[in-house]
């Protein structure tokens, strides 16, 4: 899969998850943004956009964002843990 966008140096283990995500079946399309104390330091997106998997997914695809703080606690549970568990190494 595809993986787009760009990483700091420092959150390679964010890129690495987040493409992991994709090989494991976790994701079909998906993008992920962290910014760290202003700056913009993984931004991040890749596979597809639709069902049918005929449109991409790029980085001004726009999508519905529901129950966005379920993965504050830490603890690398639901959607995108393993990012987070990646940065808390």
């Amino acid at each position: 899969m595809l993986i787009e966008g760009n990483t700091d140096p420092r959150f390679a283990a964010v890129r690495e998850a987040f493409a992991q995500n994709f090989s494991d079946g976790l994701d079909s399309g998906a993008a992920a943004a962290v910014v760290l104390d202003g700056r913009l330091v993984v931004d991040l997106w890749g596979g597809h956009a639709d069902a049918a998997r005929a449109r991409p997914w790029r980085a001004d695809t726009l999508v519905n964002v529901w129950s966005v703080t379920k993965g504050r606690d830490g603890g690398g549970r639901g959607h995108g843990g393993r990012a987070r568990q990646a940065c808390l190494r």
